[in-house]
């Protein structure tokens, strides 16, 4: 019985061996968060690069 009760105490370890894993889906987890963000960023430059360029094909189309 003692044998049994200090094997779950073993097991304890590779626990923390399993929370190496936990830490690579955090980090893949805030990778992934980070290039959700980078698309937002990216459509926000496009947003800006379009309504920028607009103008300025506006004021062409103007001062011709």
């Amino acid at each position: 019985m003692f044998g049994i009760e200090k094997s779950p105490a073993t097991n304890l370890q590779p626990t923390k061996r399993e929370g190496q894993p936990d830490t690579l889906r955090r980090a893949f987890i805030a990778v992934a968060l980070g290039g959700i963000a980078g698309m937002i960023d990216a459509r926000l430059s496009i947003l800006v690069i379009a309504t920028v360029s607009l103008k300025v094909g506006a004021k062409v189309v103007s001062s011709s």
